[in-house]
């Protein structure tokens, strides 16, 4: 018997005995920088943007203050934004001044990395100018440049530390032709936006260019989709049904939107970057070398993750959010679900969308087991430990299978088999699905904030009617191996090592400062070493993409004889070495589906891939 509403309610509103939830000051090593308390903020905060200087990359900012009535102001460039690492924007910021009315020049004082203090006493009104340079073609960060603007906010904007939930409004200085999109509140300018608080702003990316739009809307949504850079290869009509398709079943999975107007930003730069964030009201692509031979299906899957994000961390909040700061991002320990449900949906409605086959979806499943299998951190690293230092996963030798568990990774098999463990124990009537809605009911659209793992499994339990302690235990916050066989059988797979030649460089790296490799160990006779990679070597470039800390991941994406061009310094020159890539063997697993199902493995495997009971 299903158990009643209420006692669900019941259940997750008891608090966990001997629960702990992480907060901001557990995460040790990072700068924590006191802020003062004013009794009052100023009554009047807006910035105005000038894109009038393209050709540098150098965005022109100026704050306007009034209603200053305190001796100083504090200004501040965030430490973090939607990724998981620090990112230190005040570096990008120079030629700092502030001047009062009639042009009395203010003092300026910087008093740590990304802080700074303007004497204000005895003025009402003071204008802040500086320049950013923002030439990094991320939605993580910020560029301008001849062609467009980017802006996710904390890359540009600075703010008061006392006056974060001050509205504020921001215009922008517009070269000819070129518009503004963003989910921001327009007014009757249509280079002038509105926000209710700074860490809206700081949620609400900004594209500017002569860029392209469409619209459709879907379940009383009204969807933008915004293309701008390289895509006249794009087939705009196919990616705009993906997307109705997509956040059509993505509305329904939650039921309801993550807001009543979203934005798709979607930017093709002729570089080397693929990435994708997903706000409240928003989500950010940017994809490089974009190609009419490769599909829409890796742009749509990215997207969808990305869209997912909108819900899951951005609304779906856990208790420990509350303690970040701009300067001080949150720890976790329950990223595993928020990223691992994200990735497990963003494969289950492509299929219910029509755009992907089930078979891709089992490839997928492989995939994860293999990643997981092959890392062996899996024994001693719980996925709570490994979301909770997700931050350190910049770092290329804490990120080594030997070292850490990725979160996402394990994150996915758990959703995985929380999915078919939930329809087994009642006989399908209950899903994953229903504790996404669940949750976006519960906690999304009420505001609350849930407490990390337990609060997860309890729901899990209670929906369930089954009692899910054990494998919050063993598998959670434990390091047990995932019963494989026996939960995939529920929906009628199974699974079987092969043998899998992989690409490897034959050559060791670490990492030297940021954004270098240094080459350690090199095998002798490998394709490296005859090409005349040393020992010693910096790596400054993979495959022309400077990100070469993502160097694991372009191998782990190439196949054995790939070529593999590197740019090498050594000493005062640099020189480009191309080589291909040698061959090693790992063991790797399969899942395909059992030749004569059950009606109940049968019934269960078509709630997955349908999303029907």
């Amino acid at each position: 018997m299903k158990p009643a509403y209420w006692t669900l309610l019941f259940l997750l509103l008891l608090p966990a005995a001997g629960s702990s939830v992480a907060t901001a000051q557990d995460l040790t090593g990072l700068p924590q920088i006191p802020l003062a308390s004013f009794e009052e903020g100023p009554t009047d905060i807006s910035y105005e943007v000038d894109l009038s200087r393209r050709d540098s990359h150098q965005f022109q900012v100026t704050i306007r203050l009034s209603g200053l009535d305190r001796p100083s102001v504090e200004l501040l460039m965030p430490a973090w934004t939607a990724r998981y690492r620090l990112r230190l924007f005040g570096r990008n910021v120079f030629e700092l001044s502030a001047e009062a009315e009639e042009g009395l020049m203010l003092e300026v004082e910087q008093v740590a990395l990304g802080r700074w203090l303007v004497n204000t006493e005895g003025v009402g009104e003071a204008n802040i100018r500086y320049k950013v340079y923002a030439n990094e073609p991320s939605p993580f960060a910020a560029q301008l440049n001849t062609s467009h603007a980017f802006l996710n906010p904390a890359a540009v904007l600075m703010y008061l530390p006392d006056s974060v939930d001050e509205p504020l409004t921001v215009r922008f200085k517009l070269p000819a032709a070129w518009k503004v999109a963003t989910n921001l509140e327009p007014t009757f300018d249509p280079a002038v936006f509105r926000a209710a608080s700074y860490e809206e702003l700081a949620r609400s990316p900004i594209e500017a260019s002569d860029y392209q739009e469409q619209f459709f809307t879907t379940r009383q949504t009204n969807i933008t989709v915004v293309q701008s850079g390289a895509f006249s290869g794009l087939d705009q009509r196919a990616l705009l049904q993906g997307l109705e398709r997509l956040t059509t079943r993505a509305v329904d999975l939650f039921g309801m939107a993550p807001a009543t107007d979203y934005l798709f930003l979607y930017h093709f730069p002729e570089v080397n970057v693929r990435e994708a964030v997903g706000h409240p009201a928003a989500t950010v692509v940017h994809w490089g070398f974009y190609s009419r031979w490769e599909g829409l299906d890796p742009l749509l899957r990215i997207t969808l993750q990305a869209f997912l994000h909108s819900w899951l961390g951005g609304i779906i909040r856990p208790a420990s959010a509350a303690g970040a700061t701009l300067t001080q991002p949150t720890v976790t320990e329950s990223l595993w679900f928020l990223d691992g449900a994200a990735d497990y949906y963003a494969e289950l409605l492509l299929i219910r969308g029509g755009l992907q086959l089930p078979a891709v979806f089992l490839e997928r499943i492989g995939a994860e087991i293999t990643a997981l299998q092959n890392t062996p951190a899996r024994s001693i690293q719980p996925v709570t430990t490994a979301s909770q230092e997700v931050w350190y996963r910049d770092d290329l030798w804490y990120r080594s299978p030997a070292r850490s568990v990725d979160h996402r990774n394990k994150g996915f098999l758990l959703a995985l088999m929380l999915d078919l463990e939930m329809r087994g124990a009642t006989g399908n009537q209950r899903s994953l699905d229903d504790l996404m809605a669940f949750m976006a009911a519960w906690y999304g659209r009420e505001g609350r904030e849930y407490e990390g793992s337990e609060a997860v499994l309890r729901a899990v339990g209670a929906l369930a009617g089954i009692d899910f302690r054990q494998f919050l235990t063993s598998y959670v916050l434990g390091t047990e191996e995932l019963p494989y066989e026996r939960v995939l059988a529920l929906g009628g797979w199974s699974i079987y090592p092969v043998a899998e030649e992989i690409a490897t460089t034959g050559f060791e790296t670490r990492e030297e400062g940021t954004g270098t490799l240094l080459v350690g160990a090199v095998e002798e006779g490998s394709p490296a070493a005859r090409a005349g990679i040393l020992t010693g070597d910096r790596i400054v470039a993979a495959n022309g993409s400077f990100m070469v800390g993502k160097l694991p991941e372009i191998v782990a994406a190439s196949r054995p004889g790939d070529i593999l061009t590197l740019r090498i310094q050594r000493g005062m020159l640099e020189e480009e070495i191309a080589f291909p890539l040698g061959f090693g063997h790992r063991q790797a697993y399969v899942v395909e589906p059992v030749p004569s199902p059950t009606p109940q493995q049968q019934a269960i495997r078509a709630g997955i891939l349908s999303g029907i009971p």
